[in-house]
């Protein structure tokens, strides 16, 4: 429909005189007179504005009350670690941490916090989200060396439009578990030669209430969250982009962890050179410089069954640079170049104040620098209409080492005071088939490695809440390395679509923590010491699905089902596996309004690494209702939305959630947004 409406308009303004003038232009090839007929510039809009598609993403992001957190839960092969209402970290499959790469538009960021309450998830806000872009497994190596994948935050950013000039948007909500109030807004202009975008969000929440009505303590939380990207448009299809991201959170309550957060501070920033030109063999280059700096800070001043009071901040400057090109070699065939370089550094101390003694002082993470460099390749050939090919390959270099005598003083005391060096390689092949028209069919294999992160090779008596234990890192960890196989089959059409994903990880020089019964633990109450170190071999398994049903008669809806199993080569489970999860939405819309129920649940997972300290959960079973009205009144729009969630007010937890600490109960959620564009 799109390519017959372009087609007519311009037909019209060729045959049109009003629409069309004549005039010569003279060749130095030539020298020959070329008569040209110049057109009355034809524009048609497309107001969807989606990037690269991701149909859970995008299905979640048209209902006003859902958080990133909750887009990403929902999504195949995605679950989340919570230690605290806020901040839960991504997990792919079974792999989390240094295992996955977390990127916001394809730039590194590295938390400051040694517990993880800060991974890079938390700084996009769906009011500055654009997309979520997820790669499972070692094909997950665009942005970074990966064993698990990558989850990418595409942020929205100042765009060139004549459809829509000028456009804002505001929001505001309030959630009676925890006496929530978010509330939201953004602006966009566009010019000729300038675009702009400007964002915030401010977000408050109480200690939250659970089935049964219990107050979980120290579960509240404070944040802004502020952005803005400019546009300016260069001349032969050339522009700069500029873009900032400032976050800061304050009172961040982390009930399954003995601190809080105090404060926590974001600044994120980039600027991006990028060339389009789509009718030639090198069609886009895009190079970013970026920079990052993260600094958190531990607090337990909140807490009362704190035995000695700790100071423990932590910082993370990231400093980056790449560039990526994407050519068209032939009919059918699609390369993509990148080269990228990022050099991060990160400290955390603790200073601890034993009653009637002086304070004690420690890096828990000893100031280091790692420097990334790294290449990588991927060619899609088309093999005639039905059939295709793909190679993708990275190589990595990792250099990582201590900046400060104190701390290499004190890491020598484990001999983790070495400098590291590694060469980090990946490759994987797939081929996919389309048959019948609606049916498609797609084999990969792949080979990944990961370097240890900063924490597993320099870590100073970490304390892991998860299993009680003071971890210390080891500088002659060796890589973690897999061999992966995954087999995907679809069917769609027009009323619906049908994903199924089957894989297989075989991992060896697995990294987990072995008990170090010679030392003595640092943290008043921990189980003993543990050192990472590489546990031979493991293997990965499972099933992802999902159904979509696309919108027939105001009627639509999606279903996904994710399962994993994971054990070590003596058959010992590995910690933190979710076990099969599902979630069924049912969304109907009629003159403006829409209602939606939701239905999620998830097994008992009784398989559980004991050794680890962790503990099975039972079956659990959530209804949702939500509903919303929109009203268009010429170039305004307004949209009231309504929810209960947790309907029945159910007492659970999910595997993942730390601390065997339940999750919100019965939440009744309102919701106002305007927005106007002309």
């Amino acid at each position: 429909m799109f390519t017959r409406l372009l087609v007519i308009q311009v037909l019209l303004a060729a045959l049109l005189p009003s629409a069309a003038m004549q005039s010569h232009l003279h060749t130095d090839s030539s020298l020959s007179e070329t008569k040209t007929l110049q057109l009355n510039e034809v524009i048609v809009c497309d107001q969807t504005h989606h990037s690269a598609p991701n149909n859970s993403a995008n299905f979640y992001k048209t209902n006003k009350l859902s958080t990133t957190d909750e887009i990403l839960a929902r999504m195949m092969g995605v679950s989340l670690i919570k230690r605290g209402a806020y901040g839960m970290e991504p997990v792919l499959r079974v792999y989390s941490a240094g295992q996955i790469n977390l990127t916001i538009n394809g730039m590194r960021i590295y938390g400051a916090c040694t517990d993880k309450m800060d991974p890079a998830t938390i700084y996009i806000e769906p009011n500055n989200l654009q997309n979520i872009r997820t790669t499972h497994g070692a094909g997950g190596n665009e942005t970074g060396s990966s064993i698990g994948g990558s989850v990418d935050m595409l942020m929205k950013q100042a765009e060139f439009t004549h459809c829509r000039r000028t456009y804002a948007n505001a929001n505001i909500s309030y959630n009676s578990a925890n006496h929530a109030v978010n509330a939201s807004s953004a602006v966009s202009m566009s010019f000729d030669k300038v675009a702009f975008r400007i964002n915030g969000t401010y977000r408050k929440a109480s200690n939250y209430s659970v089935g049964g009505n219990y107050v979980v303590p120290h579960s509240g939380y404070e944040k802004v969250n502020f952005g803005t990207s400019v546009a300016f448009k260069l001349p032969k299809q050339h522009k700069l982009v500029a873009d900032y991201i400032g976050d800061i959170g304050w009172n961040i309550g982390y009930p399954a962890l003995p601190m809080d957060a105090g404060k926590a501070i974001a600044n994120i920033a980039s600027l991006s050179h990028v060339w389009l030109a789509e009718k030639r063999v090198l069609q886009s280059i895009e190079t970013k410089m970026y920079f990052n700096h993260i600094y958190h800070s531990m607090d337990d001043t909140q807490r009362d069954d704190t035995i000695m009071h700790m100071d423990m901040p932590g910082w993370s400057y990231t400093a980056g640079w790449f560039s990526e090109a994407t050519l068209h070699a032939g009919s059918g065939n699609r390369i993509k170049l990148r080269a990228d370089y990022a050099n991060n550094f990160s400290r955390a101390e603790m200073t601890m104040y034993p009653e009637n003694a002086q304070a004690m002082f420690m890096l828990t993470l000893p100031d280091n620098n790692r420097h990334f460099a790294g290449v990588y390749f991927s060619d899609e050939y088309a093999i005639g209409k039905h059939h295709k090919l793909n190679f993708n390959s990275r190589l990595e270099y990792m250099h990582a080492e201590l900046t400060s005598d104190f701390g290499h003083n004190q890491a020598a005391i484990f001999g983790a005071n070495k400098p590291v060096n590694r060469f980090v390689p990946s490759a994987g092949v797939s081929y996919s088939a389309s048959f019948a028209k609606f049916l498609s069919s797609k084999i990969s294999v792949a080979y990944g490695e990961r370097a240890p992160n900063a924490g597993e090779l320099y870590g100073f008596y970490l304390f892991n809440r998860f299993d009680g234990f003071d971890y210390v890192g080891n500088a002659e960890l060796k890589n973690e390395r897999t061999v992966q196989a995954e087999w995907n089959a679809g069917f769609e059409n027009k009323q619906v679509a049908i994903h199924y994903s089957v894989f297989y990880n075989h991992i060896y020089n697995y990294i987990m923590g072995t008990v170090q019964n010679e030392f003595s633990a640092m943290t008043q109450g921990a189980r003993g010491v543990k050192k990472f170190a590489n546990m031979g071999e493991a293997m990965v398994t499972g099933v992802e699905a999902r159904l979509m049903v696309y919108e027939i008669k105001g009627f639509q809806s999606m279903h996904t089902l994710k399962y994993s199993y994971a054990r070590l080569k003596n058959g010992e489970p590995l910690p933190q596996v979710p076990p099969l999860k599902c979630y069924h939405v049912f969304r109907y819309s009629i003159k403006g309004w829409h209602i939606q129920a939701e239905g999620e649940w998830a097994l008992a997972q009784n398989r559980i690494n004991q050794l680890s300290g962790e503990l099975a959960t039972p079956f659990y079973g959530l209804i949702h209702l939500r509903t919303g009205y929109k009203l268009v009144l010429g170039s305004h729009l307004l949209q009231v939305n309504f929810a209960v969630e947790n309907l029945l007010n159910r007492n659970y937890r999910e595997h993942l959630d730390w601390g065997n600490i339940p999750r919100m109960g019965r939440n009744f959620v309102v919701s106002l947004s305007y927005a106007f564009s002309q």
